[in-house]
């Protein structure tokens, strides 16, 4: 028993890096800029000034300019000053001039003087000359030669434009074209995977410490908008799970000792239609007959409380009676769908089991069908039960996106969508973490059990 925990703590944490590793690929894959969500304004410098400040921090502050990874394997021409670049163009322009030139030191040292004698480059010429050889220099390079010729001698006196020129002659003459194709292998102890993961101590807490970064649109920590909406989700989760299992269980295992009566095909038709409707047809239609005001007008229609809130003082029972109205139907949305599928399910086992040899020999020693059902049948029922308890958790878990979002209930359902249409993708992959998390967690868990269950699984 002990190595079965073991046994699945392991592969669970193994799961879960290997989970955290494929989040943080997204997040270093997605469009645009990242550090443009993290810009701050200033009123005493001109906007572009500002937006070149703002960016630089932001890029300095979340580490952004680090490696991807840990290693990484890279042609040999590759300069250590790649891997320390964020902006894309900058970055793919230096990919380009080594795998043209092949001399990695003269490219590196040609980049660096530049990137140093940029504020020799005044006029809006000469501006335009440094950005490209910047960005792009390969497609330009016997323009720049020729226009950054000019600029020398028009400017004699400036010693770094010199140093820059006589560098872009050497890395013209000394190309090794053919060392491109040598394969390199680099370590870089700093990197974006390891802050995501452990944090910098000063900016970024990282994963293991509870943070999932910062969100791009309400700028709030992840991890507190996740915490607020996973209670609302594990709440009616948890209920409908309950819920589910509970009558699937009594459902299933009556139609299933009874075969071809009449409660087992009026519910076996029942439950496939159940099962056939779909989930955000069944809520509108829920809202429709329970929640208008020219029907019933039993149920609120969305929320999870009260328009002006509840009033100071109240208890929490007294605050729990007035959401349970609130939880109804999202509830019945919930159960409906899960129980129809975990009922044929145990019905199926339990036929199955009927027609075994100790059932036989239960019914031999004269016990009653009760007894047999209840005391025999029940204890073989829970393992398919298990099962359905791995898959319905996640399940609900990710169907909570219609129903809340439907209901508008603040769970982490309708905090998924909202990040969906505003490409807020720190807190999708918050999200996907956390998902995975318990979705990894539970099949931990019932692995567990099947191992209590089932006494046959312990040797």
């Amino acid at each position: 028993m002990i190595k079965t925990i073991l046994r699945s703590v392991f592969t669970l944490l193994l799961s879960l890096l290997l989970l955290i590793l494929a989040a943080h690929f997204i997040l270093i894959n997605i469009p645009g800029d990242p550090a443009s969500h993290f810009a701050s304004a200033s009123e005493n410098k001109s906007a572009s000034q500002e937006a070149d400040e703002s960016i630089q921090q932001a890029i300095r502050k979340r580490g952004l300019h680090l490696p991807d990874f840990y290693f990484s394997i890279h042609s040999a021409v590759l300069p250590p000053l790649y891997s320390e670049t964020y902006n894309p163009d900058e970055k793919r322009n230096i990919k380009q001039m080594a795998y043209y030139f092949g001399n990695t030191q003269k490219v590196e040292s040609f980049i660096k003087q530049l990137k140093h004698c940029q504020s020799q480059f005044s006029d809006n010429s000469s501006q335009l000359l440094f950005r490209q050889m910047m960005t792009d220099y390969c497609s330009t390079q016997n323009n720049s030669a020729t226009a950054l010729h000019k600029l020398i001698n028009a400017n004699p006196e400036k010693e770094s434009l010199v140093l820059l020129y006589n560098l872009q002659k050497e890395m013209h003459q000394q190309r090794k074209s053919l060392r491109k194709f040598i394969p390199a292998f680099s370590f870089h102890p700093k990197n974006r995977f390891d802050q995501y993961l452990f944090g910098d101590n000063e900016n970024a807490k990282g994963i293991l410490h509870g943070s999932f970064g910062t969100s791009w649109q309400t700028r709030m920590p992840v991890s507190e908008m996740i915490f607020s909406g996973f209670k609302w989700t594990f709440l009616l989760s948890a209920l409908a799970l309950m819920t589910s299992l509970i009558l699937s269980i009594f459902i299933g295992m009556k139609a299933g000792a009874s075969a071809g009566s009449v409660f087992d095909k009026f519910s076996s038709q029942t439950l496939f239609i159940l099962y056939s409707i779909p989930v955000f047809w069944l809520a509108i239609l829920l809202q429709m007959l329970f929640s208008n005001p020219h029907l019933l007008n039993w149920l609120p229609a969305s929320g999870v409380q009260p328009a002006g809130g509840f009033h100071e003082g109240k208890y929490f029972f007294s605050r729990l009676i007035s959401i349970i109205p609130y939880l109804i139907l999202p509830l019945v949305c919930f159960v409906i769908p899960s129980m129809a599928f975990m009922a044929r399910t145990i019905r199926a086992a339990t036929g199955e089991i009927m027609q075994q040899d100790f059932i036989r020999t239960a019914r031999a020693k004269g016990l009653s069908e009760k007894t047999i059902l209840y005391k025999h049948v029940f204890r073989n029922v829970l393992l398919p039960s298990i099962t359905l308890f791995a898959v319905a958790w996640p399940a609900l878990l990710s169907g909570s996106v219609i129903i809340e979002t439907i209901f508008s209930i603040p769970g982490m359902g309708l905090l998924t969508f909202q990040a969906v249409q505003q490409q807020d993708y720190p807190v999708l992959a918050g999200v996907f973490i956390t998902t995975g998390a318990i979705t990894l967690t539970t099949f931990s868990l019932a692995d567990i059990l099947y191992r209590v269950a089932d006494p046959r699984l312990k040797t």
